[in-house]
């Protein structure tokens, strides 16, 4: 959680990333700290170091996140058709997930499939539900990425509009928006 934290919500990778590896030292298989932690591995350039991390975690789970993480690695470094499996896997596992908990799982399936699964309006769908479960900055985001990604200008500006009354997040995004996306 403290990894979570400054990595992703506090904007402080290397705080994130020594606070993933402690957690890895009292338990090395947890899946969710290798994966943030591979991808920000990723992100400062250290590619084989996040494969590695991300296939040893795929030995002991089917985590859909690690998947689509490690076939977006494979894709970036020529491994085309190793890497559009993975990912092909990844989809067929977060299908499986959100058919059982579809709540539960609604925001990293959008993830997912704004990112490598490359389905905007399955990702629209998704975010559309994560949001009407949870008003939170992260489904607000999610939701205004899917609806761009879509095309969904006017949904994007309506909901920055509503996010707008719940944080002062989103007041520079909503001019970003309407610059790159004229009506």
């Amino acid at each position: 959680a403290r990894g979570l934290m400054w990595a992703d919500q506090g904007g402080d990778a290397a705080r994130g990333e020594a606070n993933y590896k402690r957690a890895l030292t009292h338990l090395p298989e947890f899946v969710a700290a290798n994966a943030h932690l591979a991808k920000l591995e990723a992100a400062r350039g250290d590619t084989a170091s996040a494969i590695e991390r991300l296939e040893r975690v795929l030995v002991v789970s089917n985590d859909p996140e690690a998947l689509s993480l490690l076939g977006k690695l494979h894709v970036q470094g020529g491994d085309t058709v190793h890497g559009r499996e993975e990912i092909s896997l990844a989809e067929q596992r977060y299908e499986s997930l959100l058919a059982r908990y579809p709540l539960g799982f609604a925001d990293h399936g959008a993830d997912f499939y704004l990112g490598p699964g490359a389905d905007p309006e399955r990702a629209w769908v998704l975010a559309q539900q994560n949001l009407a479960n949870r008003k939170t900055d992260r489904a607000y985001d999610l939701a205004i990425k899917a609806a761009e990604a879509t095309g969904l200008y006017q949904e994007a500006c309506d909901l920055l509009l509503k996010a707008q009354s719940q944080s002062n997040k989103y007041k520079n995004r909503q001019v970003s928006l309407l610059k790159t996306n004229p009506r």
